[in-house]
């Protein structure tokens, strides 16, 4: 359970660092005691790692959502270096496809976010929700009709 303050120390990173370390160190041992206490549900469908960050991204969730702090959908990320500048109209795009994901309802957005920017697989994506797997496809598949959707709908507008 040595990866939970590191995996926690990670996603605060991603975040912005929105946590100091004192209120990182009260989340971690906080979720050491979830899992603990949860540790006879595991099942084994997953890695003990995945099936612990599934607690550590919902601890500090609740965490920030408690001190009014909202969850970003799009993490900042610091500590991977730039390979290019994008260009002003891949900027632009970027821009709008977060404007549209916002507009998703706040579980197809976190589904959409972890499977398409976060890389993780559906299995992965149930198991970090608590949900099943057909319930996280479900989500994703939503989300991106409602995306395409509001795709049409605004490159129609702009004719």
């Amino acid at each position: 359970m040595r990866c939970v303050p590191r995996m926690l120390a990670c996603r605060n990173r991603r975040l912005g660092r929105p946590l100091t370390a004192v209120e990182l160190e009260d989340v971690a041992q906080e979720t050491l005691v979830r899992i603990l206490g949860k540790l006879d549900s595991y099942a084994g469908r997953s890695s003990l790692e995945t099936w612990a960050y599934g607690f550590c991204y919902h601890e500090l969730a609740n965490y920030l959502r408690k001190r009014g702090r909202r969850l970003p959908l799009f993490p900042i990320e610091d500590d991977e270096p730039a390979v290019e500048e994008a260009s002003q109209e891949e900027q632009n795009e970027g821009a709008r496809a977060l404007q549209f994901l916002q507009r998703l309802p706040e579980r197809e957005a976190e589904v959409v976010h972890l499977r398409f920017v976060d890389g993780l697989g559906f299995g992965e994506i149930a198991t970090v929700l608590g949900v099943s797997v057909s319930t996280a496809k479900t989500h994703c598949y939503r989300g991106l009709t409602k995306l395409r959707l509001m795709l049409v709908a605004k490159k129609e507008g702009s004719q």
